[in-house]
This record gives C-alpha cells, structure tokens and sequence, in this order.
C-alpha cells in the first residue's frame, strides 16, 4: 500500500443482517371482531315487539401473521485518493423480503368486512449505491461537489405459494391500475395497451369482421392490441403496461466559496419509470363537468392527424375509451429539479467586530426553482411519495410542492 501514491486510505466492508418489520400491522389483527348490528336484530320467539340484538362480524382475524423480514447481503468500500480530495463510496447489495405483509383481498364472494394483514410472499432487491466527493484545496477560492448515484432492480418472486396469484392495487373508477405478480416488480401498472387509430371506415369494418371486441370499431377511435392473439379483445389481453421504478436516481450537491461570498446548489435527477396519471381521466375524457385539457382540444384524432392523435375523435357517445385502463395513462417519470439554490456574503471580521457581533450572514435562497420534465404532472416528484407498496405510481390530483424564496439573515454574538 506505501507504494500506492495516489491512495490515502482505503476501507473493504461486507455484512449480512435480517430486520423485521410490523408496518401496517394493526394490533388487533389476531381477532375475529363481532358488533351489534340492530337492522339485523331478530324476534326469535315470533314476537317482533321483542327482538334479540344481532351480532355480526366486523373483522377476520388471522393468529398466524408474522413479522416481514427482510435479509441483507451488503458489499462496498470506502476510498480517500489524490491527496485526500476525493472521496469514493461504494455499496452493491441484495435484499431478500419474506412473509411480505399485505391486507388479505378478499373475493367478490365473501362478506364485506375488515380483513386481516396476512403474509403473503417474498421479493427481491438489487442494488448500486455509489458516492463521489470531490474538494478543492484551502485557498481564496473553494469548491465541494458531492455526486450520489442510486439504481435497483425489483422483482416479486412468490406470491401465495400460487405462479398465478396476484394482488391488486391502484384503485381507479376503471379498476386497479396496479398488479402485483410474482416475476415482474411489485406495484407494475396493468391494462390494455393501445394499438393505434381506426383511421378510415375500412380499417374499422376489416377489424369489425375479424375480431370479437368489447368496443366499438369506429373511424377516430382507439384500437386495442390483441396481445393473446386469440382474434378476441377481452380481459384476457390485459398485461403489464409498465413499472413505477426508475432507471436510477442521482443527485448533486454543488458548494463554492469565494472570498465572503458563498453558494449552493443542489440537483435531483430521476431517470426511467413510469407514473399512472389519472388526473387524464378527468379532464381529457367527457367523464364530469369540468374543465378540460388543451391535450384534448388540440389532440384529439381528426383525420389530418391520423396516428399522431393522442386522444380518439371528441365523441359525446364515447363511453368505452374512458371506462377502461390504457397505456394512455402512463406518462414518463423522468425528471431533473433544482431543489436548492442559495447565495450568502458574510461580513468581513473587522466589520462585524465594529457592531459587537461575531459573525453576521445575510442570504437568499430558492426552493424548487426549475423543473424539466416530460410528464404532463403538476409536480413529477410527487410520483416517489405516492401510494403504498402494492399502489406505487398511481397520481390523482394533489397540490404540487411549492417553489419558495426565503431572505435570511444568520447571527452568532
């Protein structure tokens, strides 16, 4: 290692660990819950006069839910080169999760009461964390930019004991925009995927006469990929649209000093992924009696823009377009955002000793400032915070984060 001039110090680390987690586990979820239930109150002896309160079930309880857990393999080194300015962090890991915890779905054909978490399979995670920091030397003019990039891969392996078992999520009024199976990452959105325009009469009759279909083959209107390729559109060619898991994640923190004057920047980059906006199903469709998008003014299929269309022909009568879920309503997750941006100037020593302080900092600072994103979403970032593990990605309407502008002044005396 002495002969290593360019290495300062260097740090291997590896571990394995197993961590539980309750979440979501209510306390009562053990029992099975009766209450009283007076419309179901009944005169046992014939007397209605004289009737016996009813005990109903509210809840099922299940004895026999665990603890999720989840094990973690964890291999990485820390590294200080080129004279202690740069800093390396690296970390690969694989995260196995079992006896997943989820809210027992009950059938259509059961009672509609309470049901109990229940373990219902395993998944798993991974990983690449890597962090760069890199600092200039003590001088007039100083630098420190810290770079963090993040990926996984995600992938259900079991669910229920069962290769067909599934979980829903991401309620819609179309239905779950959200399926959970085992081979594919949990929370991947779910629907039909669309296959063009009917662009001319013959296009719709052609389609008409060789497939069986639950919609209405008509000029300026959306046409469903067959995916099974049984010439029948139904449920069954519904398939995975699309995952709510980015590509990777990176972030930048920028830090400069010159002089008195100081500033910092700090970057979020979100790569890859999808978001499920179902704010379109309001606005881009003749669903309610509200305002209406500039997409579905300016998009909607005429029979200039043909295939370039977004949106079918505006149709009062087009009831099916919006009753079902697409891969319309996915829309690209991807987007880079200032979070933070800051300017101070601290006073010089001897100007702060002449008013008796010992330090005097004015700055301002921007939160959210700039945005670019291809999603049509008031706020992108919203998507990471949205839904729960089995509902990820699914975004209705929300107020957006804010952009700020904050004037301060910091003070030691």
């Amino acid at each position: 290692m002495a002969d290593i001039s360019w290495l300062d110090d260097l740090k291997l680390r590896g571990s394995w660990g197993v961590i539980g987690n309750q979440n979501g586990l209510d306390n009562n979820n053990q029992y099975d819950v009766y209450v009283t239930s007076d419309p179901n109150s009944y005169g046992i002896s014939g007397d209605n006069g004289n009737r016996v309160i009813a005990m109903v079930p509210s809840r099922i309880g299940n004895p026999n839910t665990r603890w999720e857990k989840s094990a973690t393999v964890n291999l990485g080194f820390d590294a200080t080169v080129l004279n202690s300015s740069l800093d390396i962090n690296f970390d690969w890991y694989v995260r196995r999760t079992t006896d997943l915890l989820a809210v027992n779905q009950a059938p259509f054909t059961g009672p509609s009461i309470t049901q109990p978490s229940i373990n219902v399979g395993e998944l798993t995670n991974r990983g690449v964390d890597l962090g760069l920091t890199k600092r200039s030397k003590p001088g007039v003019f100083q630098y420190s930019a810290s770079l963090i990039f993040s990926t996984y891969r995600n992938e259900v392996v079991r669910i229920l004991d069962n290769p067909l078992a599934t979980l829903a999520g991401g309620s819609t009024r179309m239905g779950n925009a959200v399926l959970t199976q085992a081979g594919y990452p949990i929370s991947s959105f779910y629907g039909y995927q669309i296959d063009g325009f009917f662009n001319s009469a013959a296009e719709a009759e052609a389609y008409a006469a060789e497939y069986s279909t639950w919609l209405t083959p008509e000029v300026g209107r959306w046409r469903i990929k067959d995916i099974n390729g049984d010439k029948r559109v139904d449920g069954n060619d519904r398939t995975i649209i699309g995952s709510p898991h980015p590509d990777f994640q990176t972030s930048l923190n920028l830090s400069l000093a010159y002089k008195n004057f100081d500033f910092n920047c700090f970057l979020f980059w979100n790569q890859g992924g999808s978001v499920f906006n179902y704010t379109r199903y309001v606005i881009d469709f003749h669903t309610f009696t509200t305002n209406r998008s500039k997409r579905m003014l300016y998009e909607s299929w005429t029979p200039e823009l043909g295939n370039r269309a977004k949106l079918p022909k505006l149709d009062l009568n087009d009831s099916y377009s919006s009753s079902n879920i697409t891969d319309y309503f996915l829309e690209d997750a991807s987007y880079l955002r200032m979070k933070t941006v800051q300017l101070g100037y601290t006073l010089p020593k001897a100007w702060s000793d002449r008013i008796g302080l010992e330090r005097f900092r004015i700055y301002v600072q921007g939160q959210n400032l700039l945005t670019f994103s291809r999603s049509t979403l008031m706020d992108p970032g919203y998507v990471q915070a949205s839904g729960g593990d089995t509902s990820m990605g699914v975004v209705n309407n929300y107020v957006p984060t804010p952009k700020q502008f904050i004037f301060g002044l910091s003070v030691n005396l």
